[in-house]
């Protein structure tokens, strides 16, 4: 027995091939017919008088365009019902073009006829669409009413035949009113002609704004190997838990955490070309940057971290002395639960709101990069480059909802 996931794959399946396959055919109509003419309208039969059930396309210019934020100026058209000074209809540019084949294959079922030919239309009216508006999905939107008065050339007709075809062209002229501003945007497919319309892009970032490289801090947690220990320099004793909350000041310039994903190369039927194949994640290490206190301490913080991993400098005696009079390193290395810790990156906007934490988890420093010195050098300031790694992160807050909403 096929159960109600094995149907809604078969179902979409078959859903994506033919909507594939009126998209070629539509590719096809275009470059024979539409794209020879200026004006695609003198493609269909043109018609003086437009019935209910029949599609039309024709230009218009609305009474009202100065208060509406977009419309289509070449409307694909079902009407529906007339009135002394217009009609009610359905136009499918109003959806994007996915939409507008899979609503067309359901209002086929209220077609006369399975001829599809010049004769074929809808059976179909205003209170049809009403009673069952929970099958024409989306089609709210696309009724539209319509004044004879304000429609700027003849009615042209397109039969049966093309129907499916005819949805899935890019006759569509859109008119996005500039000196309006609205709470709902048009819809993407209406103003993705104007991606580079400079205004759109001025809008665009006037609304929503930008995100900003320099507003972040870093908190690092010390370790358990580390905590409530007395760093020890020439003499000085100096309290980590002090030093490590320095280091939010400190860190100037920070790589936030990526992620590969590994795949191998799989031919699915054994021939043909290699598609990825994702088998696993993997972390990239991240990097930080520091700027180093005037006794160079927080160098040290660093340095003493690591060598607490692995010990491979053994302990230096006090005397000042080019020689070396301390304990042999021991190579050993401790337990990961020690040396690790939890590090967290914290992003600003302009007014100093947290937008975006990332937490790294069991982090800790895995090498520490050379450090040029130059006497010829008396303006850059000294800084030490560090490499972290760690064995996850997360972005808090982050995700996706169990809502599915298909759009194109």
């Amino acid at each position: 027995m096929v159960d109600d996931h094995d149907l809604f794959i078969e179902k979409l399946t078959y859903a994506r091939q033919n909507i594939q396959e009126s998209l070629k055919q539509a590719g096809d109509f275009f470059k024979d017919k539409v794209q020879k003419l200026k004006n695609p309208l003198k493609v269909f039969f043109q018609s003086a008088t437009p019935t209910v059930g029949n599609m039309y396309m024709f230009s218009y210019d609305p009474k009202y365009k100065n208060v509406l934020p977009y419309y289509d100026a070449h409307p694909l058209v079902f009407p529906v019902e007339f009135y002394s000074n217009g009609f009610l209809g359905i136009n499918l540019h109003y959806l994007p073009p996915i939409a507008r084949a899979s609503l067309m294959s359901k209002l086929k079922k209220l077609s006369s006829d399975d001829k599809y030919n010049e004769k074929t239309k809808l059976n179909i009216s205003y209170e049809i669409i009403v009673s069952y508006s929970r099958q024409f999905s989306g089609i709210e939107g696309c009724i539209k009413r319509y004044l004879y008065a304000n429609v700027r050339s003849q009615f042209h007709q397109v039969f049966a035949e093309d129907w499916d075809k005819t949805v899935m062209l890019p006759l569509q002229r859109w008119i996005v009113n500039p000196n309006k501003k609205y709470a709902n945007s048009p819809p993407y497919w209406v103003t993705k002609k104007m991606a580079f319309n400079i205004e759109s892009i001025r809008q665009n970032i006037s609304s929503l704004g930008y995100a900003k490289r320099n507003k972040f801090e870093v908190f690092i947690q010390a370790p358990k190997i580390l905590e409530n220990s007395l760093l020890n320099v020439f003499g000085r004793e100096i309290n980590v838990f002090n030093l490590n909350r320095i280091l939010r000041y400190r860190i100037e310039q920070v790589d936030v955490p990526g992620v590969s994903l590994l795949s191998s190369d799989v031919r699915l039927y054994g021939v043909g070309p290699t598609q990825k194949m994702p088998y696993n994640a993997q972390y990239l290490d991240t990097t930080f940057s520091i700027l180093l206190d005037r006794n160079t301490d927080i160098w040290d913080f660093w340095y003493n971290w690591i060598n607490s991993i692995v010990n491979f400098n053994g302990a230096e005696s006090s005397e000042n002395s080019l020689f070396f009079s301390g304990t042999l390193p021991s190579y050993s290395v401790k337990y990961k639960d020690d040396y690790s810790t939890n590090m967290m990156i914290v992003m600003y906007d302009d007014q100093g709101n947290e937008i975006k934490k990332i937490n790294l988890y069991n982090a800790f420093p895995s090498s520490i990069k050379q450090i040029p010195l130059s006497w010829d050098d008396n303006t850059n300031l000294l800084r030490i480059s560090v490499s972290i790694t760690y064995s996850s992160y997360t972005v808090v807050g982050s995700g996706f909802s169990d809502f599915l909403n298909f759009s194109f």
